[in-house]
Parts: C-alpha cells; sequence; structure tokens
C-alpha cells in the first residue's frame, strides 16, 4: 500500500476516495486514499487539534484561536471562516445545512455554542 511521514497528525478523516488530516506544522492535507499521493495542501494560521469533520464537500475545522474554518474538500481553498470565541473546544457538528460550532474563553469557565447556516 502506501505510508508518509507527518510531524504528528490528526485523526484522518474518509471522505470517498480521499482521505483528509491535519498535523502540527499547521497544514490540511487532502490525499488519494489509494496511492497517499497529495491532491492538495492548505495552510492553517493557527494550530488545530481536533479532528477535522467532512459534510456536504466541505472540511470544517475549528481551530486554537477559536475560528471554524470550511475549506472545500475538491480544491483546498477556503469557503469561509467565523470566529467563535478564543478556543475551540469539540469538533464541529454538521445536521443538514446547519454546522454547530462550541468554543471556549481561555481561563474562563464560559462557553460559546454557534450554529451556523451553511
Amino acid at each position: 500500500m502506501w505510508s508518509i511521514r507527518t510531524p504528528g497528525a490528526s485523526d484522518p478523516v474518509l471522505q470517498g476516495d480521499t482521505l483528509f488530516h491535519h498535523n502540527v506544522s499547521k497544514t490540511l492535507y487532502a490525499l488519494d486514499s489509494r496511492t497517499g499521493k497529495r491532491r492538495w495542501s492548505f495552510p492553517l494560521p493557527s494550530r488545530v487539534l481536533l479532528a477535522p469533520v467532512v459534510a456536504g464537500g466541505v472540511v470544517h475545522l475549528a481551530d486554537d484561536d477559536g475560528t471554524l474554518r470550511a475549506v472545500d474538500a475538491r480544491t483546498g481553498e477556503q469557503r469561509w471562516s467565523f470566529s467563535g470565541g478564543e478556543k475551540a473546544s469539540a469538533p464541529a457538528t454538521v445536521l443538514g445545512d446547519t454546522v454547530f460550532f462550541a468554543a471556549s474563553d481561555k481561563g474562563r469557565a464560559r462557553y460559546h455554542l454557534h450554529a451556523l447556516s451553511v
């Protein structure tokens, strides 16, 4: 089969024949699941510690600065972003055309739950 070296990686997520993962060097990758060949990469402005969620042709990533990013699964281009707090506290969840996203204020016990129409 195949293997790649990466400086730490998230839980990989499979959608169709594309495998999505990110690493500690702040990059999101889309790989061909059969060959391991890179289809595209997307630089992330901050760390992402949570697994990506793929739905409706979009990769959703909640990052360490409290921003939810939506990246086109086919092209690797960012579609939109939403700042929802200071730190993502859970992976995004998608139901139909709604994305649910939780973020917290650093150092405080306050959490924000957002429901976004996409």
